[in-house]
Parts: structure tokens; C-alpha cells; sequence
């Protein structure tokens, strides 16, 4: 950015005043659970009736948290 402006500054400070405030929020990995890889996916395929699109999601674990 060559040319920041007080519209770019103040976005910065929301977004370390942000983080400053989520220090402690993470995702806990812990050996009381197997520690196994799963993985699940969703797709509907053209399910949308008004346009045909499809839509996807996917989600993986590692014992007791969420990864992907």
C-alpha cells in the first residue's frame, strides 16, 4: 500500500483490538479422546431449484478438535 489512509489505520486497530481480545480461545487437543483422523463432506448437486448450484462442505478432526 503506497498510499494508506485513517480508513486503512482505524481497520488495522479493529483488527488487533480484535485479536487482542480472542488470545485465549484456541482449540484444545487433548489424549482423553482417540486420537484418530475423520473426515465428513456434504454435497448436493445441482439441489438448488432456483439456479442449479451445488453445494459443498467438508470437516476434519483430530480427536477432540476440529482442524479443516
Amino acid at each position: 500500500m503506497s498510499r494508506p489512509l485513517d480508513s486503512h489505520w482505524n481497520a488495522a486497530k479493529c483488527v488487533l483490538r480484535y485479536l487482542s481480545g480472542t488470545c485465549n480461545y484456541g482449540i484444545l487437543y487433548t489424549d482423553i479422546y482417540d486420537v484418530t483422523l475423520a473426515g465428513y463432506s456434504y454435497f448436493d448437486w445441482a439441489g438448488n431449484l432456483d439456479d442449479r448450484r451445488s453445494i459443498t462442505g467438508y470437516a476434519f478432526s483430530i480427536g477432540s478438535g476440529v482442524i479443516s
